[in-house]
């Protein structure tokens, strides 16, 4: 009887351990995933914020804007290669096609917080509105981490399942 209480309290905490580490928002059909913003020194002025958005429904959607009290500004870039460098740019806003997914992360599109009001700090957290066109706005929590968190991974769904074998 003891085993049975202590495998179920292990369970139990798992369950709510798994709880505490999702970091998963959603609004209309849109699901953002881990929002999340690297760890940058004290005197930094800028930093980044990346996330996945899945967009589960039939019809596509625009990320149109973003704010946070963690900057005075918070901008929309894409890194592209351009005369054989890569720079970086401001998007105007980004397209969730209807069944797709668009990943922001280092090197690619990615929120750029400008003159920082605090020190992104590993382990702390801070607010985020994310604007979109047909959604509309939903309020997340970006995680400071020093590293990158490993990534989520998209459940697959099965090619040419109508089709017979």
């Amino acid at each position: 009887m003891h085993f049975n209480k202590t495998v179920l309290a292990v369970v139990a905490a798992a369950c709510m351990a798994g709880q505490a580490i999702a970091h998963d928002y959603q609004v209309e059909s849109l699901v953002i995933d881990h929002p999340w913003a690297r760890a940058m020194p004290t005197t930094a002025t800028t930093g980044a914020t990346y996330l996945r958005i899945d967009n589960n429904g039939e019809v596509g959607d625009r990320l149109l804007g973003v704010e946070t009290p963690a900057a005075k500004s918070a901008e929309l870039h894409e890194h592209v290669h351009a005369g054989g460098l890569m720079k970086m740019q401001k998007a105007a806003d980004l397209t969730i096609d209807a069944g797709e997914s668009v990943i922001l992360e280092p090197g690619g599109y990615h929120i750029m917080l400008i003159n920082l009001q605090q020190p992104l700090v590993d382990g702390e957290k801070f607010p985020m509105t994310l604007r979109f066109e047909q959604a509309g706005t939903v309020e997340v929590e970006v995680a400071v981490h020093k590293d990158a968190p490993k990534p989520k991974k998209k459940p697959a769904v099965e090619a040419h399942s109508d089709h017979p074998q």
